[in-house]
């Protein structure tokens, strides 16, 4: 799923007439706008690299970075549409420099600074930080100290362990609380002025689940196995709110914002029709295909300008037309704690 780039400046056009060119860079993280951001990274799992998000359905590649709903830059945004792809269209209609795109498949320099890893865990995140940080400081024309920068951060799928398709016992939600802190942690001290943007944890239905409901119309395992992976599910986006709202990582040069807009599923994905539809998924039905990248991207980008408090938390991700959400002067600021009136 592409959007068009005339498609995308129709939709960025009142806020990019809006931009006075003698402004300011912002001191401020409640006061950054999407041109501000010179850096774009992501941390963690395999949903994150783009695991299995083919190109054609007969490629059996296992990661595909340049299609990732964040930092994917392999087709620019008409071909297919990635919150990175928006970034560079706003980049090149204001002249600034943007880094951290990711292309082509599987691990390697091509990741650019999407650092995430297929199969990790929520206690993986400080090896992340770490990777991130090195990465960032390793370019040159990035000026660590000066540049704003926007850091996804999407990880929990695995830790739910063998109540869905791992291996080990869960991960207890107070212990993935204290391992994403931790990295969080390490960037606030190792990496100033950086929005971090947490996707909170979806349901299981949507993910882990999905292959059961999509091909027999049931959640799988006895009800006592669905509790627990709805509890361990709440407990891991209770965490991230927590992290939001406690106000630690919270001050004028870094913060953490919570992305809710899929968190209120009780169902597999389902098209516009209302109808299960596999396209949205990997071969597994569990990853992301390359076109549930693009849905994932398309209402990220809206949440990202919904104020705390008020952002959507079930998008109709049945939604796929070419379209993406409008930005003015008014509702153009990234929206943290500090600037949503919370």
């Amino acid at each position: 799923m592409g959007v068009s780039k005339s498609s995308v400046k129709s939709a960025l056009n009142d806020y990019l007439k809006s931009i006075d060119p003698t402004e300011k860079y912002p001191d401020d993280v409640n006061s950054v706008k999407p041109h501000h951001i010179r850096v774009i990274g992501a941390m963690g799992d395999s949903l994150t690299i783009g695991s299995r998000a083919q190109n054609i359905i007969i490629d059996e590649r296992q990661r595909y970075p340049g299609n990732a709903y964040f930092t994917g830059m392999d087709s620019e945004v008409d071909g297919h549409l990635t919150i990175y792809n928006i970034f560079r269209v706003i980049a090149e209609e204001t002249g600034n420099k943007l880094f951290g795109g990711s292309t082509g498949m599987d691990y390697g320099n091509n990741t650019g600074l999407n650092v995430a890893v297929g199969g990790m865990k929520s206690d993986d995140i400080l090896r992340q930080a770490k990777d991130l940080v090195q990465r960032i400081k390793s370019i040159e024309e990035i000026d660590i100290n000066h540049d704003w920068k926007l850091v996804s951060l999407w990880i929990g799928t695995n830790d739910v362990g063998n109540l869905g398709y791992g291996t080990n016992d869960p991960i207890p939600p107070e212990k993935y609380k204290a391992y994403i802190e931790e990295g969080l942690s390490y960037l606030k001290q190792n990496l100033p002025r950086t929005i971090v943007s947490v996707i909170a944890m979806f349901p299981p239905q949507l993910l882990q689940e999905a292959h059961s409901i999509m091909k027999t119309g049931e959640r799988p395992g006895s009800i006592e196995q669905q509790t627990k992976r709805d509890v361990l599910s709440d407990g891991y986006r209770n965490a991230s709110y927590a992290l939001q709202d406690e106000g630690k990582f919270n001050d004028k040069n870094f913060t953490v914002v919570v992305q809710p807009f899929a968190t209120e599923y009780t169902d597999a994905y389902v098209d516009k029709e209302g109808h299960y539809n596999a396209a949205f998924y990997a071969l597994d039905i569990f990853h992301l295909s390359k076109l549930g990248h693009a849905i994932i991207a398309k209402h990220y980008w809206q949440n990202l300008f919904e104020p705390v408090g008020e952002k959507t938390k079930k998008a109709d991700l049945g939604d796929t037309s070419p379209q993406i959400f409008g930005l003015n002067q008014e509702n153009s600021l990234i929206k943290t704690v500090g600037n949503s009136g919370k």
